[in-house]
């Protein structure tokens, strides 16, 4: 008897399934056996049959984090929360493996990758304290008060038994304390034009909260000030670079602007174009504050100079 195409298609297709379900029972049981480098390539010959195949990528991930290899579980993980994110237990799978990978980096001492994956990890499973305590327990070690409060907040909220988060709130309010001195005085000193004083009390802030904004916002403005005053050229460049720094951590203040360009100014008596970019910068962030006459004055003082300049050129070129 003559047997038709259609039908061994279909055999073909059921022999494929038949030996993709042998694969994966082989690698369930060497999985079960810890025999988790067999788990993985039984996988991967299932895989290579089923590109779809969930479990198979499930138990690849859990053979890969039984190995420690980390950034290959994650990608077969990944795999499964791409093709099928609702399968049940793919999220707690993948926060284990972010956080051992964040555990990792933090033991090798690279604290950045480490944040990184434990806010990977948040981000996927954001009731889990365990991970907020990790985040939160990096923030203070980096002085990083104002990021580790909040967390800690957030994780007091939820804990029947919130002690030893309240222990570590009060520590961080007593150090931030004694930062807003250091600050207070910083700023006391830079009133009176005491650069030097005042970039010493603002570090001295900084070393014990490192995420104190203001503080080092102030810090830059003094230095670049102390720098300005020096007014040779390249304490001038010293002074743009930090006035520039300060222009990232307040972005919508005239301040910093208003400072880069007098440096700017002082810097070069015939190069008006920065002075006037970052006059005209200053009064659109803040068309009535503190700068505002200053601002305007020098805007058509430089224009005019400039205008004049390009004028005297302009007759030397072409008499």
């Amino acid at each position: 008897m003559k047997i038709k195409g259609p039908f061994i298609a279909s055999g073909i297709v059921y022999m494929s399934i038949l030996l993709n379900c042998v694969h994966l029972k082989e690698a369930r049981n060497a999985y079960v056996q810890e025999h988790y480098a067999l788990a993985v390539l039984l996988c991967k010959e299932a895989v290579a049959k089923d590109s779809l195949d969930v479990e198979a990528f499930i138990l690849m991930a859990k053979s890969y984090d039984a190995l420690d290899s980390l950034a290959l579980a994650m990608n077969a993980s990944n795999r499964v929360a791409q093709t099928a994110p609702e399968t049940p237990g793919i999220e707690a799978l993948r926060c284990r493996i972010l956080k051992k990978m964040g555990d990792r980096a933090y033991e090798e001492g690279d604290h950045r990758t480490a944040l990184e994956r434990y806010g990977s990890a948040e981000a996927i499973c954001p009731t889990d304290t365990s991970i907020k305590r990790r985040i939160a327990d990096l923030y203070f070690e980096q002085g990083r008060l104002s990021h580790a409060r909040k967390k800690y907040a957030e994780m007091a909220e939820n804990l029947a038994d919130s002690s030893t988060i309240s222990q570590r709130l009060q520590e961080i309010d007593r150090r931030s304390g004694e930062a807003g001195g250091l600050y207070q005085r910083g700023l006391n000193a830079l009133g009176k034009s005491q650069f030097g004083a005042a970039e010493s009390h603002f570090s001295k802030a900084l070393q014990i909260q490192a995420d104190f904004e203001d503080a080092r916002y102030y810090q830059l403005i003094a230095m670049g000030r102390r720098h300005y005053k020096r007014g040779s050229k390249s304490a001038l460049w010293d002074a743009i670079e930090a006035f520039g720094k300060a222009v990232v951590i307040r972005e919508n203040s005239a301040e910093p602007h208003v400072w880069l360009a007098r440096s700017y100014e002082k810097k070069e008596e015939y190069e008006f174009t920065n002075a006037i970019d970052e006059y005209e910068i200053a009064l659109q962030l803040e068309p009535n504050g503190e700068f505002t006459g200053e601002c305007k004055k020098k805007l058509d003082e430089l224009k005019s100079r400039k205008k004049k300049l390009d004028e005297f050129w302009g007759k030397k070129k072409n008499p």
